[in-house]
């Protein structure tokens, strides 16, 4: 496959919804981390598949990629912002913050949020490392299916099957929210759909066509007015469905793909957002959280500082440390 500028503005496009989620703008833009688990997948399974022709030694040089992309990032987000605690933080949130970072760094956290957080809870506004569930999730579904694909000459079958009863679990479990939101078991069906698509599309030249960038500004929309007037998890019938749309639309999206998206002409901004989306990621959440623990609150101003401050410090993450040990390759 060719290098797809479009996936990377999609990407750009998930974690400014997550963005303004956590700075309480958008009722719904928690699905962003549904597109990014498609996305992911999709991703991994291209990058695996280009390992695949090494044998054992892609399994070796597939985890040794993972950890060069996203360990150095994190480790010092960690660092920093367990310094700011100190700071910032009163005495009585500080260990619990701090477990919640050693949780992240062992990437479990999702688990120790299912168990001792709420991620939809105040308390959850006042913790920066919150958000780092999702990477948990990513991380214990790639310990799985490096192995699967590599070792398992028949995986697509195999994978779909994987698919399907991930997503029947989800659809008719009857957990409470926590569990379904945490849990891989409820959740890896959507990182499945992206490493199955990435299997169909491996061989696939993508070419621009108007009508492709008409559907994908299409789904664009109809994304931003999900996240906007979107269903929370609490109503469990709609958000399952809600789900199960957004995921349908993320893979629509990268079926068309095309080098662009042409939408409101913002292309090189996306482009340059999605570059830095792993570190808007990071340091997005701490820095609104330290604002919060400041201020006690965010006005429009606060946000607006945020979001600046988020990418710039992004920036200089992608630029100074991400790039030193991860070199971004065509799909």
């Amino acid at each position: 496959m060719n290098n797809i500028e479009g996936i990377n503005q999609l990407r750009a496009i998930s974690v400014l919804f997550v963005f303004f989620f956590h700075s309480e703008i958008l009722h719904a833009g928690f699905i962003g981390v549904d597109i990014f688990f498609v996305i992911s997948g999709f991703l991994i399974g291209s990058s695996i598949l280009r390992l695949k022709s090494k044998g054992f030694n892609s399994l070796k040089l597939f985890y040794k990629r993972r950890i060069l992309r996203l360990f150095p990032a994190l480790i010092a987000v960690i660092i920093i912002t367990i310094v700011i605690n100190f700071i910032v933080v009163n005495d009585q949130s500080r260990l619990f913050l701090h477990r919640s970072a050693i949780s992240a760094l062992l990437f479990s956290s999702n688990i120790y949020d299912s168990i001792f957080s709420d991620y939809f809870a105040t308390s959850s506004a006042y913790n920066p490392y919150s958000h780092l569930w999702s990477l948990g999730i990513e991380e214990q579904f790639y310990l799985v299916i490096a192995p699967i694909m590599i070792f398992l000459s028949k995986n697509k079958s195999f994978l779909i099957t994987m698919m399907i009863i991930s997503m029947l679990l989800f659809i008719f479990s009857r957990q409470d929210t926590s569990v379904l939101y945490f849990f891989p078991i409820y959740r890896i069906w959507e990182l499945f759909a992206g490493v199955i698509l990435s299997i169909f599309l491996f061989e696939k030249v993508f070419v621009t066509s108007k009508n492709k960038m008409i559907a994908n500004n299409i789904i664009v929309l109809l994304l931003i007015f999900i996240s906007i007037f979107g269903f929370q998890p609490e109503f469990m019938f709609f958000w399952k469905l809600q789900t199960l749309l957004v995921v349908g639309l993320a893979i629509i999206f990268i079926i068309n793909c095309p080098y662009k998206i042409n939408f409101l002409s913002l292309n090189q901004m996306a482009s340059w957002i999605g570059n830095l989306s792993y570190g808007m990621y990071l340091v997005h959440l701490p820095v609104i959280v330290y604002l919060r623990w400041i201020f006690g609150y965010l006005d429009i101003y606060m946000i607006t500082a945020s979001f600046i401050l988020s990418l710039v410090l992004s920036h200089f993450m992608y630029k100074y440390l991400e790039s030193i040990f991860w070199k971004p390759s065509k799909i």
